[in-house]
């Protein structure tokens, strides 16, 4: 469950947060799908409602908007994100090239998926990620807060990615903006290798296909 998970999200990107209810699950889980499948600009509360057999007033309770929405989502991918890393890094000690290489994997998605909830897979919002993070980082004006909660979630990622490179190559400058660097090279690649709507190639091909591009980058910077 998503409680056991203790998955840190801004609570400015709620108004209740919605892993505390049945129905919030529900919902953060019909958008996700929703998304993918019909795209951010096309999707709404009132098609998300009717996905959920619930209301617009309902949606209202736990969002104020579908751009605080995907805020939300995309800062629930960076925090799950940052805890499985920790967790992995936890397991491998000081072991600084194991933890680079695992932390590529994870980035890439070639990881065994765990739920979120009882039906709510990390490999769902990783596509949304991928397609829709671009969109996040162009929130303006009021949004702008959502923009910057959700940033800060990324930044986590980002921080940790660079700890590891800064410890396999102290003499790495600038390991925060490469850390950054490979991250988005990571989605920008994944984003040109699928088509517009959905994925099409098979999850495991497509993950591995991924990581090996991400080693070959991170190589080249740490060489």
């Amino acid at each position: 469950m998503i409680t056991q998970l203790r998955l840190e999200v801004p609570a400015e990107l709620f108004i209740k947060d919605p892993f505390s209810s049945e129905l919030g699950a529900k919902i953060v889980e019909a958008a996700i799908q929703l998304i993918n499948k019909i795209g951010y600009e096309d999707f709404t509360f009132k098609k998300l409602a009717l996905s959920c057999k619930t209301t617009e007033a309902t949606i209202y309770r736990y969002f104020h908007s579908k751009q605080q929405l995907l805020a939300y989502l995309c800062a629930l991918y960076w925090s799950y994100t940052t805890l499985i890393i920790e967790l992995e890094g936890e397991k491998l000690n000081s072991n600084s090239k194991k933890q680079l290489g695992s932390l590529l994997q994870i980035l890439s998605n070639n990881v065994e998926l765990k739920s979120l909830s009882n039906t709510l897979l990390i490999e769902e919002l990783f596509r949304l990620v991928i397609k829709q993070w671009p969109k996040v980082n162009h929130l303006d004006g009021e949004q702008n807060t959502y923009l910057n909660d959700a940033v800060n979630a990324y930044k986590k990622v980002t921080q940790l990615f660079a700890n590891v490179l800064h410890t396999i190559q102290p003499k790495l400058r600038y390991s925060l903006v490469y850390a950054d660097t490979i991250v988005m090279a990571i989605h920008n690649y994944a984003l040109n290798s699928c088509r517009e709507k959905e994925f099409t190639i098979d999850k495991k091909s497509f993950s591995k296909e991924i990581q090996k591009f991400s080693e070959q980058l991170t190589q080249k910077i740490i060489a």
